[in-house]
């Protein structure tokens, strides 16, 4: 003999069957963003910073002539990289800058490639015959390195959306792997 459930203890296991759905990580693998950004993080072997400090401001003339204005990149995830035209590991990794560049500029990422070059020449050879499109500019003083506390090259500085460090890459990584993209889109989508 089988005993009729009571129509309100049927909507009370439902409930808990939604609450507990509802609980579940989105299907595909979805995870909080924080936490895809600390494992992009460990996997790309960026030195993260205890406490996300801001970054300080500064104004750089980029090749193609226009102005950069870090404050003026708020919202955007942040991405500079320092480099110079004579630097083996700095010259390897550029393709991959780039490549990162291109998936996510229209989402919100602003790359920057800072040359510590002294001469504009090199530098102006240099995007030509690599057919860089991403940001480039010059830093012939290096007084924004030194404002960056960048003491090698290439030193890679990754801010928030908020403008501030969040991580710091010393020497090349692979930046259009799957762990800097996780990176960008982790960082992306933390300020919604």
């Amino acid at each position: 003999m089988s005993r009729a459930i009571p129509r309100r203890c049927g909507r009370w296991a439902l409930g808990l069957c939604l609450a507990a759905a509802l609980a579940l990580p989105a299907p595909g693998g979805a995870e909080d963003p924080s936490a895809r950004v600390e494992k992009a993080a460990k996997a790309l072997t960026l030195s993260r910073q205890a406490m996300r400090r801001p970054a300080k401001d500064f104004r750089l003339t980029l090749a193609d002539g226009a102005g950069f204005h870090l404050a003026d990149q708020r919202g955007k995830v942040v991405v500079l990289n320092f480099w110079a035209t004579w630097c083996p590991p700095c010259v390897e990794e550029m393709p991959t800058l780039e490549r990162l560049w291109r998936a996510h500029r229209e989402k919100g990422l602003t790359l920057l490639a800072i040359s510590l070059d002294a001469k504009g020449a090199n530098l102006s050879r240099f995007v030509r015959a690599h057919k860089l499109g991403l940001p480039v500019a010059a830093d012939p003083d290096s007084a924004v390195a030194h404002a960056f506390s960048v003491r090698s090259l290439p030193t890679t500085i990754v801010l928030d959306t908020q403008g501030r460090t969040m991580a710091v890459a010393l020497g090349p990584r692979d930046w259009a792997g799957a762990a800097a993209h996780e990176l960008v889109a982790g960082l992306l989508a933390e300020r919604r």
